[in-house]
């Protein structure tokens, strides 16, 4: 990354072409390497951690809640309801943990 965020970051979300940093005060800045990449600007929601993708990015907010923003062109960025625990992104693909444990997908996933 040529351009990197600037500040006192606590975490870092890298995909294809952005990093993402995640400020002490819970504000994400991202970066894109190229201009024409699809990562979008974060949501202004205060997040404890982030979490990189291909070309999205996702945040877990202090109280379980979820968000993710960039490309979205198989619905990777359509989180379902409910409180989160932990949040995993790849390739047009999220996945997280629910509080209760159970594991959800979405976005481009194929069943056998």
């Amino acid at each position: 990354c040529t351009d990197p965020p600037q500040g006192t970051f606590i975490d870092i979300a890298a995909g294809f072409t952005y990093t993402c940093g995640l400020k002490a005060d819970g504000s994400v800045d991202c970066e894109t390497i190229v201009s024409s990449a699809p990562i979008t600007s974060p949501p202004t929601s205060l997040f404890a951690s982030i979490e990189g993708g291909w070309d999205h990015a996702c945040g877990l907010g202090p109280g379980g809640g979820m968000a993710c923003w960039g490309d979205n062109d198989e619905y990777q960025l359509e989180v379902p309801g409910g409180t989160w625990a932990s949040v995993s992104a790849g390739y047009e693909t999220t996945c997280g943990i629910k509080d209760d444990g159970d594991l959800h997908c979405w976005g481009a996933i194929e069943t056998p």
